[in-house]
């Protein structure tokens, strides 16, 4: 009789003695289990809990402690090495860098890694009064910053008991020329403005007239000196709400008063173009040698659609002196 203890006989397997051994991971009779692992205990757990606590609080002093990538030397930019595109024109100041970055608040120094760097020079030139946009402030390779503008124009000299204020073509007013006086001979100027001019340049003239003259100084620029004009006059004893529907006067330097009409981009129905007015003018001048000719001064009247209607002032009631 064969005892089965553990192993057992088979005739079946090719091992001759018969016996085959029991696979491993059991244990029989005799055999101790294996050992179980240990969990960690209470003191342990409590040990990591608290190293995890002193690394939560120390870890930000530690940062603290070390420099930061946007106070290193290398990214260090000074702000009056930025550039300007394009580069101020003649009649704006040469000194608009430092007065926009005194406007800004701005420092010597900023570094390129500011995250609100673009967007604070940005605001300190948009205080700027010579800067009519920002149109875009952005870091270069060298490294650099480069700020593109759009600058406000003089268009037109208002005349003031105090002296000449400039304004641009929106009627804002702006800091004095820095050619004032190449600025005075080529520019347009308005007589008659009696409202109050604004507290500070920068800031758009409070007055439809003013806007309404500057647009048409506009117009009449390139051919101020041709045409030999003196000023321009806005329509009197006029309100806000009729400011569109005036009409603007041109005098000559030899005193005769063209009647212009209403100012540019007005959209009145039946008003000639600038540009047909221009061309009027110019007939004017080609077909009598100039406004004033030949036994001036005259009224020009150049509004109608058909005709220019030419007759001496003295006939039209409105005799003045010559205006220079």
């Amino acid at each position: 009789m064969n005892l089965f203890l553990g192993t057992r006989r088979d005739d079946r397997a090719g091992d001759p003695s018969g016996v085959r051994v029991r696979a491993p991971g059991g244990h029989g009779r005799g055999q101790a289990p294996a050992p179980q692992r240990r969990r960690p205990g209470g003191r342990t757990l409590l040990g990591i809990f608290v190293a995890g606590v002193l690394a939560l609080l120390v870890a930000p002093w530690i940062l603290r402690q070390l420099p930061r990538a946007s106070d290193l030397a290398e990214y260090q930019f000074p702000t009056r090495s930025l550039r300007l595109v394009p580069a101020p024109p003649s009649w704006v100041s040469p000194t608009l860098l430092d007065e926009a970055l005194a406007l800004g608040n701005l420092p010597d120094t900023v570094s390129l890694l500011d995250e609100r760097l673009t967007a604070n020079l940005a605001r300190a030139f948009r205080q700027h009064p010579w800067v009519a946009r920002v149109v875009r402030v952005r870091r270069t390779r060298e490294p650099g910053i480069v700020v593109e503008l759009e600058y406000r124009r003089p268009a037109a000299l208002v005349e003031r008991q105090g002296g000449l204020l400039p304004v641009d073509v929106e009627g804002v007013l702006l800091p004095p020329s820095a050619s004032p006086h190449e600025a005075a001979e080529a520019l347009p100027v308005v007589r008659g403005i009696v409202s109050a001019a604004p507290p500070a340049p920068g800031q758009r003239w409070d007055d439809p007239l003013v806007a309404g003259a500057a647009a048409l100084a506009a117009v009449l620029a390139p051919h101020w000196d041709e045409f030999q004009l003196s000023a321009i006059e806005p329509p009197t004893a006029v309100t806000p709400e009729q400011a569109d529907d005036g009409e603007y006067v041109l005098t000559t330097r030899g005193g005769s008063r063209i009647l212009w009409g209403r100012s540019p981009g007005n959209g009145h129905p039946g008003e000639l173009s600038p540009e047909q007015k221009i061309g009027r003018l110019q007939a004017c001048i080609d077909r009598y040698g100039g406004f004033d000719q030949p036994q001036g001064p005259y009224e020009i009247d150049i509004r109608h659609w058909k005709e220019i209607v030419k007759r001496p002032l003295q006939a039209s009631g409105v005799a003045r002196p010559p205006l220079r």
